[in-house]
């Protein structure tokens, strides 16, 4: 009786565990897709709204992080609170432990991290723990190098590129993630092309490869690989805009 009862719970927990990560990568994407990137593309002169937006998103991102963690914190006890301590060793550890199981976990939970960051770095709660966030996206590299044909790289390219030394940054680091993502994807995918574009070329005032970039990225065709029509159309407008707002990045002396 008491082997049954405990047996119940178990499944009772995983249940729950695995309904609170669908909410957690539900939110990441809304505040991805619905908040961030839209206030990406948003006139310059609509300041307030496109802030309010912002702010959204970092609610959003946040609220899925915390969802997935909290998921994973019942699978492994503790896992939270070393996950967002900032002790190295105690990151290191708690990334440790994630199984195959777990990879989509680490990918949502680590992207929601990193997307609240980027849109308030001098945030210091997220400045002290932000540690967590790459450790949980190169531990779903080890265990599945091409999840998501090339979705992890993605977005560790965009970190890698942006983060200062202190932190982890990293410029031949992003380039390896940019090269793996397109070997992954055979190239078939626009969103690589982007965050290159974005991550690389802007800070150093690559025009001529920002546009490249840009170009074969709209070059690309949904669809063309199974289930990711939806994100390729979301990227393929990103590019189109960015193309259309060169101005907004480079400066022609």
């Amino acid at each position: 009786m008491n082997k049954m009862f405990a047996l119940c719970v178990l499944c009772l927990t995983l249940i729950l565990s695995s309904c609170a990560t669908i909410g957690g990568t539900a939110d990441v994407m809304y505040a991805n897709v619905g908040l961030h990137n839209k206030a990406d593309m948003m006139d310059v002169s609509k300041f307030d709204k496109q802030n309010t937006k912002y702010q959204k998103a970092g609610r959003y991102y946040l609220r899925g992080r915390d969802k997935i963690l909290g998921a994973l914190d019942k699978k492994y006890p503790g896992f939270r609170e070393d996950i967002l301590s900032g002790d190295p060793t105690a990151v290191k550890n708690a990334a440790g432990r994630l199984g195959e199981g777990d990879i989509k976990a680490a990918y949502w939970a680590g992207a929601g991290w990193l997307g609240a960051f980027s849109l308030d770095p001098m945030n210091m709660d997220l400045f002290s723990t932000i540690a967590g966030a790459p450790a949980l996206l190169e531990r779903g590299l080890e265990l599945d190098p091409e999840f998501g044909h090339g979705a992890i790289h993605d977005v560790l390219q965009a970190w890698y590129a942006s983060a200062l030394p202190d932190m982890g940054g990293d410029i031949d680091r992003a380039l390896w993630c940019y090269g793996e993502s397109l070997r992954i994807s055979g190239g078939k995918l626009p969103g690589p092309y982007v965050t290159y574009a974005q991550s690389i070329c802007v800070p150093q005032q690559d025009a001529a490869g920002f546009q490249d970039a840009l170009n074969k990225a709209l070059a690309t065709k949904p669809g063309e690989i199974s289930g990711t029509r939806m994100a390729a159309n979301i990227n393929r407008k990103k590019a189109r805009w960015l193309l259309d707002h060169r101005d907004n990045y480079f400066i022609d002396w």
